[in-house]
């Protein structure tokens, strides 16, 4: 393909107008979220009584245009810079917009002639680097860093952040995408490559003689300057071509590499590991001969053997390989040592060794490598007592570019100085440190840290407090820190931190008040909180997620409960869609109705499902009955249903209350043994279960209940669920009206009603959830969070019964449950009770009038979710 090359000014002013216009779609999408927001402000119709006037055509109320016009100018003025970009751009790049933004326009695909303008654009180098994701089928998961270490084999480009910056413009075009993406990190560390745009790479690689492909390019690869090593190859396939030199071997999928080829002709990259992201791709060497042919390749600038079996030891000649620059060698597990020549290799920049679980040392000659920039699964140490191998030390001394190091220490075998761990200090470029710690140590060693490191990991760390570890007056410049595992308890009690990205993975003896945290990490703008048990408290969504300013955090608060106990109810799919047109984020159901749970299917509203009352005896005694129940209404429907709770029981009587902690520990071991152990198992249970509510300090279970309450929270705080509680300040209040204001039910209280130590309360649900939470505290188990499964207030039926009430509560239940309890200032998760009047529930004329729209989907009265 002939492209006229760009001139260095003009590349880089394509580039910054190209991100830029990127940053303006964002601009654009968010702004039309703004524009949904407004559209649910009270219109004039509002307020003239007239409930039948369709909204979307009313006029906006006189108090509301100046906020509308706002928003107006933001989105012209979006326009205007996106259409003066456009002519700084020019008329060719404005024909051809980006598939990114394409993919903007929902009515809009992008075709292959579109794709091919794209291609078209491309200068030498960029197309290069696109042409190689040819050899890949369509939306594989890839790897990014794999595919920089190609280019940089080739001599595409000449550096990882010349990689880097080739990646993100393919990325700008949209002629990559996203795939695995981790909330805590912006970057793009996986992608894909769309078939529309794959079908196009195929044939330009072919039509310009970049790659070969035999069949219509979905099958093998054929190419006269590179060998591609392919599962079912023909053995003349593997050797032609002996005497021709080629640039690269790249193994695409072949399980038992045998290759028979003059390997001193291959002059750049070799990638014989693995590619794939799954770790179960095995790949074997054949030959023993195999890989002393391969370290004779003397212009090798990358070679990959990661993941290989049964390899034990790498050749001495290895240092013969002068040229080289990327060594990726982990998951070798078979490997037990590493020749001392790799100290020659005085090129290498990149070195990975990690989960190479049989290594015992690092040669003392690895200390040599001046250039090295990334190192990982540096072992500190060694098995032997009168061995001498590379220290951190040395890592100091000689490799002044390292800047991301990976190391294990502390396991059993290996010997180390307990001042071993301070020579980080003396890294002065390291911007990244992983730390694993292999087994016990009798050391508890302050690590010292370089000033320059910004980004430090910790992982299986045997201290039980985190300033023992590291302190924040000597992590100054310390931005990111994750902690994987291991027994930590405590984060301290030092303020000094100014960490903005946390992530807190497998901690399960770690405590930790949310407030406390943001006491002691200021900066904070992310954390992750994945399966630790006691830190239930911490306001994440339902991938373990809080990011600062998040406008959803208050609305993930709230659900509603869906009954179907009525003869003249919507269909499924419109009562779903009534969910999210309405923004209510989750949803409850009593028992696992599949023609809702296939209504579910592909939406964002989050799932908490019940399990049938009668089923509690065979789930209770029966683990294959669990696994079964299990089987037909969870694994039946995820992913495509995003379940977070399982309740297992809703407030059963005395009686039956013996089967549910059998039953939830069945439920919970057949979700752990499907690898769906992150959605929560509980129960449901009625007031009644405390013999002491008020004040909400003195809560206590009943005497009664405590026999069956205790084991069942004490099994919720080691698995890190919440306990689920039905609260109903209406009920509380209209049996003990004489001693309880109808405001301190309704939320509508002035000023302080209840004074209990330190706590004051002015509404009747937080000192009932409070007096749950003591309950809790008194049988040891301060961790476990509630979540209030039902909670509502009827507008007809019976006293106080009224639309008027009913909307006050909900609203105010609405507004309030984001900002938490006096004692639990964190949002209280709460469902409202019920989405519908439901006209064939038995009972008094109230149990058929708590709900929120009547069966025409009409409101009962009017409320705002958001």
């Amino acid at each position: 393909m002939s492209v006229p090359d760009e001139s260095p000014t003009a590349a880089a002013e394509r580039k910054i107008f190209s991100t830029v216009d990127r940053i303006l779609v964002n601009i654009k999408v968010l702004i039309g979220d703004i524009w949904s927001n407004l559209k649910k402000l009270p219109k004039q119709s509002d307020h003239s009584g007239d409930t039948g006037v369709d909204e979307d055509g009313d006029a906006v109320a006189l108090r509301h245009i100046e906020v509308n016009i706002h928003a107006e100018q933001i989105g012209a003025g979006v326009k205007r810079f996106q259409d003066a970009i456009s002519t700084k751009h020019g008329a060719e790049e404005e024909s051809t917009p980006s598939l990114a933004e394409q993919e903007d326009e929902p009515t809009h695909r992008p075709s292959g002639l579109h794709v091919r303008r794209l291609l078209d654009a491309l200068d030498g180098q960029l197309l290069q680097c696109l042409l190689c994701l040819a050899i890949f089928p369509p939306n594989e998961v890839i790897k990014k860093r794999i595919l920089i270490h190609w280019w940089i084999g080739e001599g595409i480009v000449k550096s990882a952040d010349a990689g880097k910056e080739c990646f993100d413009d393919l990325f700008d075009r949209g002629l990559v995408q996203p795939a695995l993406l981790r909330g805590h990190c912006r970057r793009i560390h996986y992608f894909r490559v769309r078939p529309v745009v794959h079908n196009q790479l195929v044939d330009a690689a072919r039509s310009f003689g970049f790659f070969g492909f035999m069949g219509q390019g979905n099958g093998n690869v054929d190419d006269p300057h590179r060998l591609f090593l392919q599962e079912g190859q023909s053995f003349d396939q593997n050797t032609r071509g002996t005497n021709n030199e080629f640039l690269s071997v790249f193994n695409l999928n072949m399980e038992y590499v045998n290759m028979h080829i003059a390997t001193s002709r291959i002059t750049r990259a070799m990638q014989l590991g693995r590619w794939k992201s799954s770790v179960k791709h095995h790949i074997e060497l054949v030959e023993d001969d195999l890989l002393k042919n391969v370290v004779a390749c003397k212009n090798l600038r990358y070679l990959s053997l990661r993941g290989i079996s049964l390899i034990e030891s790498i050749p001495e000649a290895i240092g013969t390989l002068a040229e080289l620059l990327v060594l990726d060698l982990r998951a070798c597990h078979n490997l037990e040592k590493l020749p001392g020549s790799i100290g020659s290799l005085q090129k290498l920049e990149y070195l990975d060794v990690s989960e190479c679980f049989l290594l015992e040392e690092m040669p003392k000659e690895m200390g040599e490598l001046s250039r090295l920039q990334v190192l990982k699964g540096f072992l500190v140490g060694s098995s032997r007592r009168k061995s001498s191998p590379c220290r951190l030390s040395d890592l100091a001394t000689k490799m002044h570019n390292l800047r991301k190091l990976s190391i294990t220490t502390g396991r059993q075998s290996l010997l180390y100085d307990e001042d071993e761990l301070c020579q980080l200090a003396n890294c002065r470029s390291l911007q990244s440190l992983t730390i694993t710690w292999g087994g016990e140590t009798s050391t508890e060693t302050l690590l010292s840290l370089p000033s320059s490191l910004t980004k430090l990991d910790l992982r299986r760390a045997p201290m039980t407090n985190l300033l023992d570890m590291v302190h924040p007056s000597t992590s100054l410049g310390l931005k990111r820190l994750y902690i994987r595992g291991g027994k930590l308890r405590t984060l301290g009690q030092d303020s000094g931190w100014n960490v903005e990205t946390l992530r807190a993975r497998f901690l399960n003896d770690l405590e930790c008040e949310w407030s406390e945290l943001h006491c002691m990490f200021r900066e904070l703008r992310f954390v992750e909180m994945w399966r630790c048990a006691r830190l239930s408290f911490w306001p994440c969504d339902e991938r373990g997620i809080w990011e600062k300013g998040s406008p959803s955090l208050a609305g993930r608060s709230i659900g509603v409960c869906y009954g179907v106990r009525g003869n003249n109810l919507p269909p499924w799919r419109e009562v779903v869609h009534l969910y999210a047109s309405n923004n209510i984020p989750a949803m409850r159901i009593f028992y696992p109705h599949h023609d809702v749970l296939e209504a579910l299917r592909g939406t964002c509203i989050t799932i908490s499902l019940d399990v049938e009352v009668q089923f509690l005896p065979s789930l209770a005694s029966e683990p294959s009955f669990a696994a079964a129940w299990v089987k037909a209404n969870v694994q039946a429907f995820y992913p495509a249903v995003s379940f977070k709770y399982i309740t297992v029981g809703n407030q059963v009587s005395s009686r039956e209350m013996s089967y549910i902690l059998p039953a939830m520990q069945n439920i919970y071991a057949a979700l752990s043994a499907v690898g769906l152990d992150h959605i929560k198992v509980s129960t449901s249970v009625r007031r009644d279960v405390l013999g002491v509510s008020y004040p909400p300090s003195d809560g206590a279970f009943s005497s009664a209940m405590e026999q069956y309450m205790a084991p069942m929270v004490q099994f919720l705080a080691k698995i890190g669920a919440p306990l689920m509680a039905s609260v109903f300040p209406y009920f509380t209040y209209v049996h003990n009206q004489a001693d309880i204001d109808i405001d301190y039910a309704l939320f509508t209280s002035p000023g302080t009603v209840v004074q209990d130590g330190v706590y004051s309360y002015q509404n009747l649900f937080d000192a009932t959830v409070d007096a749950l939470y003591s309950a809790m505290e008194k049988v040891g188990c301060s961790t476990v969070r509630v979540v209030v499964s039902d909670s509502g207030w009827p507008s007809a039926g019976a006293p106080a019964a009224t639309k008027g009430n009913a909307r006050t509560y909900i609203q105010n239940l609405i507004n309030h449950v984001g900002k938490g309890t006096p004692k639990r200032p964190v949002p209280t998760e709460t469902y409202i009770f019920a989405m519908f009047n439901e006209n064939e529930k038995t009972g008094g004329e109230i149990e058929r009038n708590f709900g929120l729209f009547e069966p025409d989907k009409s409101p009962v009265y009017p409320i705002i979710f958001s």
